[in-house]
């Protein structure tokens, strides 16, 4: 268990309990540093029990003053020009390509997740371009997938192909040449 120290508004010092840390060694760095900083500057006598306070907290919270916030991101290219029709931009890098999947992971190490977290995108935001999405889809249509009828999902991927119908399959015979005169493989 350990101590913080904080001045009330009447100026009194009070010492409070906290978990955190051990208190002994806090108050022995406490002391050290207020011997060294007193040692070699002149203070007044009140301004040595805050000097106190303000070393022991700073010691007893991690170090004193917080972390500046981070920089604002700069985006390679504006949010609202990253999505064409034919392409896709990274905002990271600017780079432009139809899925931002891939380059994603193997160029910045982000998922598209982390990606839309970090540039504040809504969840939404794609990660393929608009055009390539849509040809994708049309190939998915043409070739049955989702589909809930398999019968009717055969008879479009028979018309579109080359490929011979269930009936032409059902009266096929191997010819002679392929089996030998054998009749076997």
């Amino acid at each position: 268990m350990s101590l913080i120290v904080h001045r009330r508004p009447e100026g009194r010092l009070v010492i409070g309990k906290q978990t955190r840390m051990m208190n002994d060694q806090i108050l022995q760095c406490t002391a050290k540093i207020v011997v060294a900083q007193v040692s070699r500057n002149r203070l007044r006598a009140e301004q040595v029990g805050a000097l106190i306070a303000s070393v022991y907290n700073s010691l007893a919270n991690g170090g004193g003053s917080p972390a500046p916030p981070p920089e604002p991101r700069i985006p390679a290219i504006a949010v609202r020009r990253s999505v064409r029709a034919e392409a896709i931009a990274c905002l990271e890098c600017g780079a432009r390509m139809k899925t931002l999947k891939r380059h994603l992971a193997s160029e910045h190490g982000l998922t598209p997740g982390e990606y839309r977290d970090r540039w504040a995108l809504n969840a939404d935001y794609p990660m393929v371009a608009p055009d390539y999405r849509r040809r994708r889809q049309e190939i998915a249509k043409t070739s049955g997938l989702g589909a809930r009828s398999s019968t009717a999902t055969a008879d479009r991927v028979m018309e579109a192909s080359d490929a011979p119908g269930p009936a032409e399959l059902a009266n096929w015979q191997p010819d002679g040449e392929a089996l030998g005169a054998t009749g076997r493989v």
